[in-house]
């Protein structure tokens, strides 16, 4: 299974830079100090380019469902155990991350709405992360402690 995400706005994202930009516009439309229309403008640029940039859902290409991403890092000694319970039983591992090492990256992207989880694993090769796993798909009932 090969699965494709793509970064997209959520409501909260959408939310933020409305807020922001009409904020920044009242400082400066509101008759007042230069100082507060200053302000407004400083406020007004923020949320233009949050507009632009901020997308912190990942939309699954094939189905368009909206997923939230989770990366875990774990040392290069846990690949046997964590793809062992990958494929077996998530929900009695111990996910939490341990030590500082980071030559194993798993992608955690959870959907509440859908009850689902997809993990995929990556090893770190000098400058990059190369993929060690296939997608597994979760329940997120059975996904344990992996989401949080």
């Amino acid at each position: 299974m090969d699965k494709e995400f793509s970064r997209v706005r959520s409501a909260r994202d959408l939310v933020l830079s409305a807020v922001l930009i009409l904020a920044g516009l009242a400082c400066i439309l509101v008759p007042s100090s230069i100082a507060i229309s200053i302000l407004g403008c400083f406020i007004l640029i923020v949320g233009i380019v949050l507009m632009c940039v901020l997308k912190t859902v990942r939309k699954d290409k094939e189905t368009g469902i909206n997923y939230h991403l989770k990366h875990k890092f774990y040392p290069k000694a846990r690949k046997s155990e964590i793809l062992a319970a990958l494929g077996t039983d998530p929900a009695n591992h111990d996910w939490t991350e341990s030590g500082s090492e980071e030559s194993l990256r798993v992608d955690v992207y959870y959907s509440q709405q859908h009850n689902s989880v997809f993990v995929h694993c990556f090893e770190y090769i000098p400058y990059e992360y190369i993929s060690c796993s296939d997608w597994y798909k979760i329940d997120l009932d059975k996904s344990g402690n992996l989401t949080k």
